[in-house]
């Protein structure tokens, strides 16, 4: 999965260059993308933060209080397990995977729009950073014993009652 991605990207990377020729393209101008990136509410607060306490509020309900987010504990937990409880591991997976797609796909909006300009290798590199801390993230939990792991155990069970 790692070297997919990484192939994708310089894949995408490739084709923005041939499609900008490599120029910078300008995002000023719109009012509305502007305040995406600059805006400010309530007189302080920027709009940036706004847009992340929302979608990190959001995925708080879906995976603490949604369904759908005890099977993407369970499938994380162990995927085949989760098949044999009769969860559909793609279409979960695939949701994942998808949410997470947009979700990076609007922190790119939000970056252009700080920026007020974009170029083919305006976050080239950020994967980077991104997969080390991904990485350390789940060292942390993996060595975390203990209620971590009492607490995903309690999800399967969950997700397998809701099952039937």
């Amino acid at each position: 999965a790692l070297l997919m991605t990484i192939s994708t990207q310089y894949i995408f990377y490739g084709f923005v260059q041939l499609l900008t020729s490599n120029h910078t393209v300008s995002a000023a101008g719109n009012p509305v993308f502007d305040y995406l990136g600059s805006g400010v509410l309530f007189g302080e607060i920027p709009f940036p933060i706004i847009i992340m306490l929302f979608f990190g509020f959001l995925v708080y309900i879906i995976l603490n209080h949604a369904v759908l987010g005890q099977r993407v504990y369970a499938i994380g937990g162990n995927r085949i397990a989760s098949g044999a409880m009769g969860i559909r591991t793609f279409r979960v997976a695939a949701f994942a995977y998808i949410f997470s797609a947009i979700m990076a796909a609007i922190g790119g909006l939000v970056l252009i729009s700080e920026n007020t300009m974009v170029r083919a290798n305006t976050a080239y590199g950020y994967e980077l950073y991104i997969l080390s801390r991904s990485w350390s993230a789940a060292s942390i939990l993996q060595a975390a014993r203990g209620p971590f792991r009492e607490r995903s155990t309690a999800r399967c069970s969950s997700a397998c009652s809701t099952m039937h």
